[in-house]
Formats: structure tokens, C-alpha cells, sequence
């Protein structure tokens, strides 16, 4: 069998995930083909297309600002990358997050539905079926379930200054799912699955959830120090801003001086930090984060609008508690009866939150923890997909 997958990066989660995905193919037989907009990382060992350059990458990202334009766009980079899928002939073509300045929806899924090749999505975020943002939760938009107009958040990633095309673009990815019979749409949550069902797009598509895996070999579980007065919390992101939840951080570390806070990840240096927070800006191995999980008492997620969250895994993996919201996809990435869900997104029901867990912290089963974390293992997630490539629909 030969597959073909296409994602906006080669370094993040999404991308582990196709590499993951990519390694368990060769392992049995299979040719894999992967692209994406960056150029080959130095552990790719399969065949590997770059769609574009940083150049065009740049230029496309200018003009999104301009018009809302991202995914509709690029049509000489994509031709060519569909010049090499016709010569390829793949059996299965996997999509994941095509957002991101460095191609044509619209060019692609035409052609695959035209050339009747089997078709999987992958949503990693709401982009696919709303007429520009990759996320809603936060602003509490729901015009993407009747129309896309008017668009009350063009600063939202992808970001638009002038013109707001959204209405233009939910019409146009209306129409190509309208017919698009050779087609799987895989949701990294059950939320994010019952959100896909509401849509327009994807009345009578068949809808599954895939969730993502995580090596259990690479995180272990966490040492049990000494008991201490000194509580650590501990905050993971690859780039902190306002949708990561950053500003409440900083309020919760002001209403606990006596906690230590420490953030992982890219962060504008014109922010200031309280004295109780620690910045790293990144670590660089699995090994590192893992040493930092299990250095600390509890991962704090602040993030607004999770689909899903790899980072609550990890952590539990390691036997930490989890504190995040209740209301998105993160909800089912947490043990309900060792983590703490919060209910709403305040100030208020975070602050409450931390003290449950302040008065439950040495109570908490930390192997419960890590065999709950089990349950998403890479393997399982591979296997799900594998079965979806090799059925017939």
C-alpha cells in the first residue's frame, strides 16, 4: 500500500504524529510519501516532499493579513505538488493541518476527489470547517454551524487585517465536501467529533475519533519526593500567548506568592514575569522534559481551546495531577478522579480549583495517573489509523 500524508510542519505535535503514523507503515512493507512546508528534518528516514520555500511561505502570509486568504492561495507550489502525487499514485492520502501560508485546499481536495483517491482528514483544530479561524471556543463563535460572515475576530490566527473573505471561503469548502464521497474525517476528540456532526460541511461524512498517541517508554512515572511545604506547578506551551492562557497564569501566581510557577516555552521577552514564576524558554529532549513533569507536583493548563492535549498525557504519564478547563477537548485527556477539571474559564474557578488540589495533594494515586496516560499510547493511536487506510468505505 502506498500513503501519502500531508501536514503544515515538521516539528511540532502534529508532525510526531505523522511520523509516528509514517514509521508504523515501512515497519510493514508499506510505501509512505510525506509532505509539508519545511525542509526534511534530520530524523526523517522516508521519502519526503517540501511544498514551497520559507520565501513563498512569507509572501502568502502577507497576503493572508491582507485578505483572509490561507489555504486558497499557492497555486503553483501546489500544482506541483500534485504533479507528484499523480506520479506516485498513492492508495491513501492522509491531510492533517493544511492551514499555515504554503498551499491550495481548494486545487488539492478537487483533485483528489476528482481522481477518486481515498481521502482521510485529520482535524487537529476547527479550520477545516470554518469559513478562517483554526478556533472558536474562546470567542464563543458559532457562525460556522449556518454561515461564516462578518467575522468579528480577523485578528485570530490566521490573521487578517483588511478584507474579511470568510463567507467567501466557507461556500467554497462547503462545495467541495458537498460531493466528496471518498472521504474520512477523523477528530482528535470526541468534542471535536460532536463539533464536526454540526457542521454543514460534513452532513452524512462519516466521522471518527482518532486520538493522539504518546510513547508510554518515554515518559516515566514520577518519583515520589519529599513531602514539602513548597508547592511547584508547572505550565508547558510551545509559544505562550493569551489562547495558552498566559494572562491567567500570571493572575493565579499573583493570588499564590507562595507557589512556584514555571513556564516552558517561547515567551515576548517584553513580558513580565512575577518573581514566582520560572521561564524556560524550551527544553530540548524528551528526557529533560520529562526530568522537569517530575520535578514539580502539577501541571497547571490554562489553555482556552484544546482539541486535545498531548501535555496533560505527558504529565499524567509521569503521575502529576492535572488541572485544566472542563469545556473543551482536555477533558477527556484527564483522570477525573486524581486531576481537577475546572469549570469555567475565570479567575474565580481556577483560583477555587488550585485549592481543591492543595487540599488533596498528598492523596493523589499517582499510578492511577500513569495507567490512565497508557491508554493513549502511539500504538493504539497507529493502529486505529492503519485499520482506517486498510477498510474499505
Amino acid at each position: 500500500m502506498k500513503v501519502f500524508l500531508i501536514n503544515g510542519n515538521a516539528k511540532i505535535s502534529s508532525w510526531q504524529i505523522c511520523k509516528n503514523i509514517c514509521e508504523a507503515l515501512i515497519k510493514r512493507g508499506n510505501q509512505v510519501y510525506v509532505a509539508t512546508p519545511d525542509e526534511k528534518p534530520h530524523d526523517c528516514n522516508f521519502n519526503y516532499y517540501q511544498i514551497g520555500n520559507s520565501i513563498n511561505r512569507r509572501f502568502n502570509r502577507l497576503l493572508t493579513h491582507l485578505d483572509g486568504s490561507d489555504g486558497f492561495r499557492n497555486y503553483s507550489v501546489t500544482r506541483k505538488l500534485i504533479r507528484y502525487i499523480n506520479k506516485i499514485k498513492p492508495d491513501v492520502v492522509h491531510l492533517h493541518t493544511l492551514h499555515g501560508y504554503f498551499i491550495n485546499v481548494s486545487l488539492l481536495l478537487n483533485y483528489l476527489k476528482d481522481n477518486h483517491i481515498k481521502t482521510i482528514i485529520t482535524c487537529h483544530d476547527c479550520w477545516w470547517f470554518t469559513g478562517r479561524c483554526a478556533h472558536f471556543f474562546k470567542d464563543n463563535c458559532y457562525k460556522w454551524q449556518t454561515l461564516c460572515q462578518n467575522c468579528q475576530h480577523k485578528a485570530n490566527y490566521p490573521k487578517t487585517i483588511l478584507i474579511d473573505r470568510s463567507k467567501k471561503y466557507f461556500f467554497v469548502k462547503k462545495r467541495i465536501f458537498a460531493d466528496y464521497d471518498n472521504l474520512v474525517i477523523t477528530c482528535v476528540s470526541n468534542w471535536l467529533t460532536n463539533l464536526c456532526a454540526q457542521s454543514p460541511f460534513f452532513q452524512n461524512k462519516r466521522l471518527v475519533t482518532i486520538y493522539n498517541g504518546v510513547d508510554p517508554s518515554a515518559f516515566q512515572l514520577k518519583k515520589m519526593r519529599e513531602k514539602s511545604s513548597q508547592i511547584n506547578l508547572i505550565s508547558v506551551a510551545n509559544q505562550w500567548g493569551k489562547s495558552k492562557g498566559l494572562d491567567m497564569i500570571l493572575n493565579l501566581a499573583n493570588n499564590f506568592p507562595m507557589i512556584n510557577f514555571t513556564l516552558v516555552g517561547h515567551l515576548n521577552s517584553n513580558i513580565h514575569l512575577p518573581k514566582n514564576i520560572n521561564h524556560l524558554e524550551r527544553t530540548l529532549t524528551i528526557q529533560e522534559l520529562n526530568d522537569l513533569y517530575c520535578a514539580h507536583d502539577a501541571l497547571l493548563n490554562c489553555s482556552r481551546q484544546e482539541t486535545f492535549s498531548l501535555i496533560n498525557i505527558e504529565a499524567q504519564m509521569c503521575g502529576l495531577p492535572v488541572i485544566c478547563l472542563a469545556d473543551t477537548g482536555s477533558l477527556e485527556t484527564i483522570d477525573l478522579q486524581n486531576s481537577f477539571p475546572v469549570e469555567r474559564y475565570d479567575l474565580a474557578s481556577f483560583t477555587e480549583t488550585i485549592k481543591k488540589f492543595l487540599e488533596r495533594k498528598d492523596n493523589i494515586n499517582h499510578q492511577a495517573l500513569r495507567e490512565f496516560g497508557e491508554r493513549f499510547s502511539k500504538e493504539m493511536m497507529v493502529e486505529s489509523y492503519l485499520k482506517l487506510y486498510d477498510k474499505d468505505y
